[in-house]
């Protein structure tokens, strides 16, 4: 759980606490610690995360351009809690995108990547990846990780059918779920 969503949650009982008890001060301190905690937490990741995506737009050549203020909020927010090291390379390179004239970075993609398991983001790569040879897709056995093709489905990146009795079926990406894998991936470098 992102740490603003865990002090969101907190918020009712610290207020329930201090209606029950009048203490406000011993609420205050903890209070002020989460948020400092979670600012020292977060502040190396947020300039790591910005120092590789404007490294990215460097290398691509491409003329950059201004990040849409909820995207780059957003970008940064959930992408300065992620600890995996190729989690962390996707959260750069939609920033990357979005810093470029490369492609359009949709505002829900932050809230996608942020939803999303590091196995699963691999997943959608191999079912892109798949997909990419005209009238392929990725097959799908019991050995399969079920959970992860449901909420890549959830998210509307890609579709999947399953014949239990026959034990195999498919994966294919939808028209968004690769829009997604591409600004996922660092701007193409100008030629």
């Amino acid at each position: 759980m992102p740490a603003t969503r865990a002090i969101e949650e907190l918020e009712p009982a610290v207020q329930a606490f201090v209606e029950a008890t009048g203490l406000l001060g011993p609420v205050r301190e903890f209070a002020a610690w989460a948020t400092d905690l979670i600012r020292y937490r977060r502040a190396p990741h947020q300039a790591k995360l910005l120092l590789r995506a404007a490294e990215k737009i460097k290398q691509s050549g491409l003329p950059p351009q201004a990040v849409e203020d909820r995207l780059l909020r957003a970008v940064l927010e959930d992408g300065a809690m992620e600890d995996d090291a190729d989690m962390q390379e996707r959260w750069a390179s939609l920033l990357a995108k979005a810093g470029t004239s490369s492609a359009r970075v949709h505002a829900a993609f932050p809230r996608m990547l942020s939803e999303m398991e590091p196995h699963e983001a691999a997943l959608l790569e191999a079912v892109s990846q798949a997909f990419e040879s005209p009238g392929r897709s990725l097959r799908i056995g019991p050995g399969d990780d079920f959970a992860a093709l449901g909420n890549l489905k959830r998210l509307g990146l890609l579709i999947y059918t399953y014949e239990p009795m026959l034990n195999v079926g498919e994966a294919r990406i939808t028209a968004l779920g690769q829009t997604f894998v591409q600004a996922c991936h660092t701007p193409d470098p100008v030629m």
